[in-house]
């Protein structure tokens, strides 16, 4: 297996989107793409075939041109799915993937979700119980 290319840091918040109704948005550093596709199931994946491509004609995130990377994006790529990743290969070399994507699961920001303490002078009497009665402490 051909040893992995580093990812530049400028690519780690790479976003790609395939959606039911045969649309995919992807952003790239300041380029956004949307494409129409076709998916057709094959072997463990599908065969996916973009049909048409437009973009915000902004580089992407390896500041490369948006029409260079349009012109050298093939128009048909083979994927397998996991719950965690997508792996794109080359049709013509379906072993090796040509890059694979990863899911990454939404970070929650603690001081939003954080638990608030208890309110010291409210004291439930029957823990526990649905409907129990609580009292004021004085």
């Amino acid at each position: 297996m051909p040893e992995s290319e580093a990812v530049p840091m400028s690519c780690s918040g790479v976003h790609v989107e395939y959606r039911l109704n045969g649309i995919t948005v992807s952003t790239s550093g300041q380029n956004i793409t949307a494409a129409t596709y076709k998916a057709t199931p094959h072997n463990r994946g599908h065969l996916l075939e973009q049909i048409e491509t437009w973009n915000n004609q902004q580089p992407n995130c390896q500041g490369l041109d948006s029409e260079y990377v349009r012109a050298h994006t093939p128009a048909v790529a083979y994927v397998e799915a996991s719950c965690s990743e997508l792996r794109f290969f080359q049709v013509e070399n379906m072993e090796v993937p040509l890059f694979t994507l990863t899911r990454e699961q939404p970070r929650i920001p603690t001081s939003k979700h954080a638990r608030k303490p208890p309110n010291p002078s409210i004291e439930r009497t029957s823990p526990g119980k649905p409907g129990a009665a609580s009292h004021v402490k004085r």
